[in-house]
């Protein structure tokens, strides 16, 4: 599929679950930035949702993004503070930042 393709598909999905789906899908197509693009959208659309920050997060750290990665894990836990899975990614994205004591 193409950029541009793409692009217009992501704007036209306008619920927030059709978004997150969509994030989804273009993670496992292998396309990082499109599917960062789309959980940033999510979050946009609803703040207080959780899995968008874990989302982008898991991403961010792949990239070696750590800073933003971890500050958007940071915020997945505020918003799920008993999501054990927002918890392990935060200490990981500690880990692949060296930040070992803070992972701990």
């Amino acid at each position: 599929m193409s950029d541009t393709k793409i692009t217009r598909a992501l704007l036209s999905v306008s619920d927030k679950t059709g978004i997150l789906e969509f994030a989804q899908a273009l993670h496992a197509l292998g396309r990082p930035d499109d599917a960062i693009d789309a959980w940033q959208r999510a979050q946009a659309a609803d703040p207080r949702h959780p899995w968008p920050a874990m989302n982008l997060g898991i991403a961010l750290t792949h990239q070696g993004r750590h800073a933003e990665a971890v500050g958007q894990l940071r915020r997945a836990c505020e918003l799920a503070p008993d999501s054990v899975e927002a918890l392990t990614n935060l200490a990981k994205a500690y880990v692949a930042s060296e930040d070992i004591l803070q992972a701990l």
